[in-house]
């Protein structure tokens, strides 16, 4: 009750914001309009209180002005001989003296440039001399009437006598002058006539402005009474949704919605969404409880029909998963149970074949101990005998390889003999060279002593000596050429067969350095089959104590395999409870049938 009523205040706080805010916004715009109307209400009334001075001051300009035209025209008369010019004078004083308006209020009156007054309604002024007379301010007002005169018409304001009336008051003049008799015409309006109609103005916007505010107060009170009942109309649906959505967030879902609000606005469809949400709800809970029930019972049978909408559409797709994994995981339990009773049985039959054999691998153990330990003391044997050869092999490696030294120093040699042998043939041929050019300058020295006669003949047989001696050279050059060339064949050869000599040493080093590599990786491999039997001899004893540990396991297990047996038939009584669906899984496969065969399966 308590939250139901805190659902209504807070309905009502609503309200009352909403009457709040739009109270306050009509009396301010009501103010608004208010001061708006006033502020241009006082302006037209200031404009017409303007324009009721421009009247005012119209009329005296006009009052002037008509005089004067008059004045102008009985001006024409007496220049056209119709009127003496006396005639013409009294009846422009008449013209002046009789002239009123506004409501024969308004008076006019004529001065002299020298201040004298030539015409007046009141005869006492006229013939005064009035140039330096003053008002109680001190203004000398018939000089600055005077002086608007000459200006050609102008305003003036002083205080003078109103007829009819104690005192004096404040005037506003005009004044034109009229040239053919010097006449300066004024005529003026008291301040207190001109005021009295502008009170009569003030007073008008006075009853306006109080009829602005009393229709602006009906309007807004108008404005709030609707105000009222329209937020009323407003707030109900609110408030029956609010209250329903209370009871909702208390976990109500099957008190019935709030009545429907036949609008076409936002209330409407918030009253219709929320009778759809209870519905909805109502629906999805009752769905939800019954395939709890179900579950409850151990019945898994049962389908999911109801139409989840939106964001709850998980929860259709949660329960048939639910549905399908616990169908699923207790045919995999009984499955279970079976392999784990079949899984008994053949522990106990492995058991007992355990233990019986048990003794007879402890004695294989022991004899296959004894093998490996004379393969031990072989393994161990060969690794020395290896490790002798390998010693003997690096001798001969080491002697293969001072050999190879030795040819290669050898190669050495033989390759200079050969350089030698060649730059020896490259000389002889330059000998050769030489005494051939020595041959055809001998030839040359012939010629020139038989030309010479019995001059040249000292000099031909020193030629001819030196024909035969070059003749000699070269014979003797040619011959040692053959021998060089004979010796450099044999030394080119003698090198073809060092280096070859040279390849079979290096060929026998590698492969006496591979034999050495070879009993090597022997000795190291004899050394690890020794310790690897050492191992295996100690895996053996290990193996032993196993094979007598796993006799007594046998024992065990064979008991612990008749409890487990017990708990399976447990198991099957308890998924006997359960009503699986005849469909499949989540994976698909055809599953086993549960209720009676369990027991069947057991017996």
């Amino acid at each position: 009750m308590k939250k139901q009523i805190f659902g209504q205040k807070r309905t009502m706080q609503l309200k009352h914001r909403i009457v709040r805010f739009v109270g306050v916004l009509l009396l301010e715009i009501v103010v608004v309009l208010s001061g708006l109307s006033f502020f241009f209400l006082d302006g037209a009334f200031g404009a017409v209180n303007d324009q009721q001075q421009a009247t005012f001051d119209n009329q005296a300009k006009n009052a002037v002005e008509t005089v004067i035209s008059a004045l102008q025209a009985n001006e024409e008369r007496r220049k056209s001989g119709e009127l003496t010019e006396q005639q013409a004078r009294q009846i422009a004083e008449m013209i002046v003296r009789d002239t009123r308006y506004n409501n024969g209020e308004g008076y006019l009156w004529a001065d002299e440039k020298n201040g004298m007054c030539a015409v007046h309604m009141n005869q006492e002024y006229e013939g005064q001399m009035r140039y330096d007379l003053q008002d109680k301010q001190g203004i000398y007002y018939i000089r600055n009437l005077i002086a608007a005169g000459d200006k050609g018409g102008a305003f003036t304001e002083y205080f003078f006598t109103k007829p009819g009336k104690d005192g004096v008051f404040k005037k506003r003049a005009y004044t034109e002058l009229f040239q053919p008799y010097g006449w300066y015409i004024s005529t003026g309006n008291y301040f207190d006539d001109i005021e009295t109609s502008m009170a009569h103005n003030r007073q008008e916007q006075r009853r306006d402005g109080i009829i602005l505010v009393v229709v602006s107060l009906v309007v807004g009170v108008l404005n709030l009474v609707f105000m009222l009942r329209w937020s009323a109309r407003l707030t109900k649906p609110i408030e029956s949704v609010t209250e329903r959505l209370t009871l909702l967030s208390q976990g109500d879902v099957h008190t019935p919605p709030a009545e429907l609000v036949e609008l076409e606005d936002e209330t409407g469809r918030l009253t219709l969404a929320c009778k759809t949400l209870i519905e909805n709800m109502a629906g999805m809970i009752s769905d939800v409880t019954m395939h709890l029930e179900h579950i409850s019972k151990g019945d898994m049978r049962a389908t999911v029909s109801y139409e989840y909408l939106g964001d709850f559409q998980p929860i259709s797709e949660s329960l048939t998963l639910i549905y399908n994994s616990l169908n699923e995981t207790l045919r995999t339990i009984s499955l279970s149970a079976e392999q784990v009773n079949a899984g008994a049985d053949q522990v106990s039959s492995s058991a007992q074949s355990l233990a019986s054999g048990a003794s007879e691998q402890s004695s294989s153990v022991e004899r296959l101990a004894e093998s490996v330990e004379k393969v031990e003391a072989a393994a161990n044997q060969n690794a020395a005998g290896a490790q002798e050869v390998s010693g003997q092999v690096d001798l001969v490696s080491q002697d293969m390889s001072r050999t190879k030294d030795q040819m290669e120093k050898l190669n050495t040699a033989m390759d200079q003999v050969k350089e030698t042998s060649s730059k020896i043939g490259e000389i002889t041929s330059l000998i050769e060279s030489i005494a051939q050019q020595t041959n055809i300058l001998a030839l040359n020295a012939s010629i020139e002593a038989a030309r010479a006669g019995s001059a040249g003949k000292g000099f031909a047989v020193v030629a001819a000596e030196v024909g035969s001696l070059a003749s000699k050279t070269a014979q003797a050059v040619k011959e040692t050429g053959g021998l060089i060339a004979s010796a450099i064949s044999a030394i080119s050869e003698g090198a073809r067969l060092t280096q070859t000599v040279s390849e079979m040493v290096d060929d026998s080093v590698e492969k006496t350095n591979a034999i050495s590599s070879a009993v090597g990786e022997i000795e190291k491999a004899c050394v690890e089959q020794a310790q690897e039997l050492s191992r295996i001899t100690q895996g053996l004893e290990q193996i032993s104590s196993v094979v007598q540990s796993n006799a007594a396991a046998a024992e065990e297990s064979s008991a612990s395999s008749e409890e487990l047996s017990s708990q399976a038939q447990l198991l099957y009584r308890e998924l006997d409870k359960f009503r699986l669906a005849s469909g499949t899984g989540t994976s698909g496969a055809e599953r086993m049938e549960f209720g009676n065969s369990f027991k069947n399966e057991l017996i």
